[in-house]
């Protein structure tokens, strides 16, 4: 099953190719990746004279019941730098999270096993699913 959505039409420049991983939950509430939801968001839209592109990963019309560290009914955008080597413990999130990766690489596990390193450009749509987060650098 693929669950990277590589995006290829957007403009001729210096970033990479948008990847795009989404998870979810398997019949036995495992985390699990799967294949991007069939969305026109999920698509390059060029909406002034092809001057700009812009990629919407996601969207959703509420928001789950959020954790402390999002305010409620509400959203929160973080920026996060993973130490060399570091792993986090394993975690839920009780929210809708967006990532992506600007620089190096991460790694992201799920608690079904399966794994995925994510590279500049990679983007992540976390669904509440229970994940642990690896830096897989020794120098960076």
């Amino acid at each position: 099953m693929a669950s990277t959505h590589a995006i290829s039409n957007q403009f001729a420049m210096d970033l990479p190719e948008v990847s795009a991983f989404y998870t979810t939950h398997d019949e036995n509430g495992r985390a699990i990746f799967v294949n991007p939801p069939p969305d026109p968001c999920t698509k390059w839209h060029n909406p002034i004279d092809n001057e700009q592109q812009f990629f919407s990963l996601f969207a959703t019309s509420k928001n789950p019941r959020g954790p402390p560290l999002v305010v409620q009914n509400g959203t929160c955008c973080r920026m996060v730098d993973f130490s060399p080597g570091f792993t986090s413990v394993a975690h839920q999130t009780v929210s809708i999270d967006y990532g992506v990766v600007i620089q190096g690489t991460i790694e992201l596990l799920l608690d079904s096993g399966e794994k995925r390193l994510i590279s500049p450009g990679g983007m992540i749509v976390q669904r509440g699913t229970m994940h642990t987060w690896r830096n897989p650098s020794a120098t960076e």
